[in-house]
């Protein structure tokens, strides 16, 4: 799996989230990559708010567009 922990903030681009969310699928776990995106742009809300860094790479940054898309399951009765 892709990882963004070595990096510095700053550093850390739209590029390697999509990288990570890429990284999540093929290892075979699509379903966690909006809860994934979702803690990543938390983080950066709180670097945001304390001036760690001046922007938020995973801020719109659409699933839609990087995954493919997930299959819908119904469940049968």
């Amino acid at each position: 799996m892709k990882s963004i922990g070595k990096l510095s903030v700053d550093a850390i681009d739209q590029g390697h989230i999509t990288e990570v969310m890429l990284s999540i699928e093929k290892g075979g776990h699509p379903r966690k990559a909006p809860v994934i995106l979702s803690v990543i742009n938390r983080i950066f809300g709180y670097a945001l708010a304390h001036r760690f860094t001046r922007n938020n790479p995973a801020q719109g940054l659409p699933l839609s567009d990087i995954l493919k898309p997930m299959p819908i399951w119904q469940a049968t009765i």
